[in-house]
Order: structure tokens, then C-alpha cells, then sequence
């Protein structure tokens, strides 16, 4: 009996230990993604009319007016966004991919190289933003490089011409850190026996690459291309730390900067969450079936 009861009570604390530890996950689950998002799909259909709220379609024909405005900044927005996205997909990865490889093939100074690569994934974004700002300033190290040589340098941030290209530069040369550490750890646990023999019978740097390295490591670097696709519409660069006072008139805005100004300046809700609604019903199949063919593409390779 006395063995029971302890066994029992040794159950009931096990039971409330795991009820206790499991409240934090399982609380954020539904108020950070169950509530918010089913709350999004309802304001969709809401809209103001003075101080009483209604309901209708209201929001979507107030967006197809916007997507088919030639004075509307949708478009612009959309290009902008796109060309984060395809600078990740095109650029970011696959220079990733190339480093991480030049790092587990251990090139002189591959510690240091990855250590420095790895430092904006450390620092706060805004330290960088502000250090990147005082780089290219007119009165800063790049103004007075372009001095020397007698040209004349550019407020890059303010003009509507270099805004966006200075602010995606930034993004690709901070961005490899992430995808450094996991393409590292994937490489790490390639055996080292494959890639002797494969030298052995006179593999070259190309086709070892492609043809052992990457099959080796096709679930993460599939992860990685799936996730990208998943953010396709939120793709976006430090665009709100470099220019507080707008995006919109330097032609530098993304659907992520245009949903937040339609928030924080105009005092929206409800009319975001139509364009949140609206992206999530084209990027779920895109997404679903990038996976798919991902994973019908090559098959995963065990070591």
C-alpha cells in the first residue's frame, strides 16, 4: 500500500511538473498564432464607418482599387519585395552554400573567415544600421574615399535612386550568418571517408560539390529554399532602421513597410489584415508546392 501511494504521488508530480512546464509553449500557441491569426481572418471582413464597426467586402474592393491604382505605391511594393526575395534565393544561398563549403574543405584562415562572416547574426541590427550608415554618409570613410579621387559623394539614404540599392547591398553583405552555421553543421557530419575515396578516383571541386556535397546535405539546404519561399511576401531588409521619416517617396517600400504604414501612420487594422489574408491565400500553395518539388527533386541521401 505504502509503495502504491508513493507511487502515485511520485505521477501526480511528474503530471503537474509537465502540465507546468508544457503551460508556456502551449499558451503562446494560442495567443500568438491560434487567437491572432483567427482574430486576422475576422478583421478582414470588418471596416469603419465613423465609430461603429461593420461588416462586408468592403476592405477587399478598397485593395483591388489599390492593386489597380496607377498612383498606388502596391506595385512598387511588390517589385521591391521580389527583388529581397529572389537576392536571398539567388544571391544570399548560394554564396552561402559556397563559403560554408570553402570552410569545411578547411582553406587557410577558414576560423577567422567564418567567425567574421558570422558577426552580424552576434550585434544587433540597429548597432550595424548605424555603423553602415556612418560608413557611407558624405562626411564618412566612403565620402572621403570618393573625395580623394575627386569625385563628388552622395547622400545615398536620400535620394529616391540609391535608397533601395544601398539598403539591399546591406541586407545580402549581413546576411550570411544564419545560413553559414546551418549549412556548417550539415557539411560537419558528412563522412570524411566519402570524400577521400571519391579524391582517390580524381573527383574535381565542381562535381564534388554538386554531385556529393550538396545530395549529402539536400534536407537542410531544401529547408532553407522552402523557407525562403514561405516568406516570399514578407522578404524585406532593415528598411524601418534606415529610414524613419518613410519609405513610399524614395521608392525603397515592401509589402512588409506598406502593411506596417497602414498601421502605425494611418491608424489601420482591418484593411492589413485583408492584404495579410490575401498574400497567405497565394503563398500557401506556393509554398506547399515548392516543398513537393523539393522533395521529388532529390532524394535524401543517409550518411
Amino acid at each position: 500500500m505504502e509503495l502504491t501511494e508513493k507511487r502515485k504521488k511520485k505521477d501526480v508530480g511528474r503530471t503537474v511538473f509537465l502540465c507546468t512546464v508544457l503551460s508556456v509553449p502551449i499558451s503562446n500557441f494560442l495567443i500568438f498564432w491560434l487567437y491572432v491569426n483567427f482574430d486576422s481572418i475576422l478583421m478582414a471582413f470588418q471596416y469603419n464607418k465613423g465609430l461603429e464597426v461593420y461588416w462586408g467586402f468592403y476592405n477587399f474592393t478598397r485593395l483591388w482599387g489599390d492593386i489597380t491604382s496607377a498612383s498606388s505605391t502596391f506595385w512598387m511594393s511588390m517589385k521591391n519585395t521580389m527583388i529581397f526575395f529572389l537576392t536571398n534565393l539567388l544571391i544570399t544561398l548560394p554564396i552561402s552554400l559556397l563559403l560554408c563549403y570553402f570552410f569545411f574543405k578547411k582553406i587557410w584562415g577558414y576560423k577567422a573567415y567564418r567567425f567574421i562572416f558570422y558577426i552580424p547574426s552576434l550585434v544587433s541590427a540597429s548597432i550595424y544600421v548605424v555603423l553602415f550608415t556612418y560608413l557611407i554618409r558624405t562626411s564618412g570613410p566612403l565620402g572621403m574615399i570618393i573625395k580623394s579621387f575627386g569625385g563628388t559623394p552622395k547622400a545615398l539614404l536620400s535620394s529616391s535612386e540609391t535608397a533601395f540599392d544601398t539598403i539591399l547591398m546591406y541586407t545580402i553583405l549581413t546576411s550570411f550568418g544564419g545560413n553559414i552555421i546551418l549549412f556548417g553543421g550539415a557539411m560537419n557530419h558528412i563522412d570524411g571517408s566519402i570524400l577521400e575515396a571519391a579524391k582517390i578516383d580524381g573527383c574535381q571541386m565542381g562535381t564534388e560539390i554538386f554531385k556529393i556535397v550538396i545530395p549529402l546535405i539536400w534536407p537542410t539546404l531544401s529547408t532553407l529554399i522552402t523557407f525562403a519561399f514561405v516568406g516570399m511576401f514578407s522578404a524585406s531588409g532593415a528598411i524601418m532602421l534606415f529610414l524613419e521619416d518613410g519609405a513610399e517617396g524614395l521608392k525603397a517600400s515592401t509589402l512588409s513597410y506598406w502593411i506596417y504604414a497602414q498601421v502605425y501612420y494611418s491608424g489601420e487594422y482591418y484593411y492589413p489584415a485583408t492584404i495579410g489574408i490575401l498574400l497567405t491565400a497565394i503563398g500557401l500553395p506556393i509554398s506547399l508546392g515548392v516543398k513537393k518539388f523539393l522533395g521529388n527533386t532529390m532524394e535524401a541521401v543517409e550518411m
